[in-house]
């Protein structure tokens, strides 16, 4: 059997085989630019945050608070049981407040009603007589002050000594009888009931965990940062809360708060989902005080940086020396330290290249980058032989821009969520936060097979003032 081909038929075979040789030596030339991928560094590992805010209270306004959590009456013994004695304590004027290292010293000055009863048989006949006095004395008491596990203020007040502003006398047959002993013996025997119920006072009223377990609270939730990249997210997850020693100034109570906590964020459509955990009892704090020490963990997912890519590179057309080249598909993906990138080129240069480049951070305009941005070496040694004409315009700029990640705003609005913590609950007139200042840099960025991981370290300092500490 002949097979006889007429010229025609001769002529469509060629391009057959030409057509099948070009392809061949397309998908060859593309095997040839893959480039090899390189084993990634460890993972960077998560380190702990420090916020170490300095709690300050205005003394005058404690010493306002105090007294109004003291009261007018302090004891009311309306009784003769047990020692014939009727005895009522009320706060004279305002009490007094003064500091000396961890020591309260208070000086409360109180009017004193008593009523004493006689009752006594005498020779057959029952004698039942009283006798009311008023005077008024200042108490010298001191304390120590502490904050236990449950965030409840801790005194232990002791009596001094006791100052006589007016001493007590009782009329009896138109003799005035000083009765001062007898009734420093009575309060004597009552002075534990009057501290006691002093360091009570101060314990129901003074409300020092509400404060922190709102900021405690809050700042747990989610917070939008940036829409730069896709939506930026920065979640603070706490793991312990801690207080230092008091400590004072000429007007204020100053106590070291330190809060530690996982910082990371987060990119992504929709806020993280987040798992709240209620504060903690309360342990020592040993940080420097006002010290802000953050180390922020992000991760930039490839395929976040590919939904960017695509919106914005997808199908673009590049005109580039009277050549044009269209953009039909675009990916990013790691090797080793390098971020990668791969491209379908259509147009006047068809079929896929390969660029690369290290991230890197610019401290001038604190943000993320891709430094050394070219094509990969095997792409590139191809496109300067078959299209150098590439390499004359922004091309490569426009892609390297899209992959530039700003972070001075998503850091500068870490107080903003500290203060947003405070303003959202019931607080924001109670607490007033100030950051005096806030310096950053990149500790480490390393390409993972998800994603280009980055660790930021934050430092600066602040300072929180409590405007009251009633419940």
């Amino acid at each position: 059997m002949r097979f006889i081909l007429s010229s025609s038929s001769y002529a469509l075979c060629f391009i057959a085989l030409a057509t099948v040789s070009l392809l061949f030596s397309s998908c060859k030339e593309e095997s040839k630019l893959q480039p090899a991928l390189q084993a990634f560094a460890p993972p960077i590992t998560e380190r702990s945050s420090i916020l170490n805010i300095p709690l300050a209270f205005e003394i005058q306004k404690l010493e306002q608070e105090i007294n109004q959590a003291v009261g007018q009456v302090i004891l009311d013994d309306d009784s003769f049981d047990g020692d014939n004695l009727k005895m009522k304590i009320s706060r004279l004027t305002n009490i007094e407040i003064g500091f000396l290292k961890d020591q309260i010293n208070l000086v409360v000055p109180l009017k004193i009603d008593c009523e004493g009863r006689l009752k006594k048989n005498i020779l057959g006949f029952k004698v039942d007589k009283t006798q009311k006095a008023s005077f008024s004395v200042k108490l010298h008491l001191s304390s120590k002050v502490d904050i236990d596990a449950n965030w409840d203020l801790i005194t232990n007040t002791k009596l001094n000594r006791l100052e006589w502003v007016e001493k007590p006398k009782v009329q009896f047959a138109l003799i005035s009888i000083p009765v001062d002993k007898l009734i420093e013996k009575q309060l004597d025997k009552r002075k534990t009931k009057l501290l006691r119920e002093l360091d009570e006072l101060a314990r129901k009223q003074i409300d020092l965990r509400s404060p922190i377990a709102q900021v405690y609270n809050n700042i747990q939730n989610p917070i939008l940062l940036s829409r730069e990249l896709g939506n930026v997210w920065l979640k603070v997850q706490p793991q312990r809360v801690s207080l230092g020693k008091l400590k004072r100034d000429a007007k204020r109570l100053r106590v070291d708060a330190a809060i530690e906590a996982s910082i990371n964020t987060f990119v992504q459509e929709h806020s993280p989902k987040s798992k709240k955990f209620p504060l903690p009892n309360k342990s020592k704090s040993s940080h420097p005080s006002g010290l802000i020490d953050l180390n922020i963990l992000g991760e930039l997912k490839f395929a976040e940086v590919n939904k960017v890519l695509e919106q914005e590179l997808l199908g673009k057309e590049f005109e580039i020396k009277k050549r044009k080249i269209r953009i039909d598909s675009i990916r990013s993906f790691g090797s080793g330290e390098m971020l990668m990138l791969k491209a379908q080129l259509s147009g006047d240069l068809e079929g896929e290249v390969f660029l690369n480049g290290k991230p890197g951070y610019d401290p001038k305009k604190r943000e993320l980058f891709v430094e050394d941005f070219d094509f990969e070496l095997k792409s590139r040694a191809f496109i300067l032989k078959a299209a150098d004409w590439l390499y004359h315009d922004n091309f490569l700029r426009q892609i390297q821009d899209l992959l530039r990640v700003p972070l001075s705003n998503e850091i500068s609005q870490i107080p903003q969520l500290i203060n947003k913590a405070i303003e959202q609950g019931e607080l924001k007139d109670k607490i007033a936060l100030d950051i005096k200042h806030m310096d950053f840099s990149a500790e480490e960025i390393r390409v993972q097979e998800q994603g280009v991981q980055t660790l930021i370290k934050v430092k600066g300092e602040a300072g929180m003032e409590i405007r009251s500490l009633s419940r």
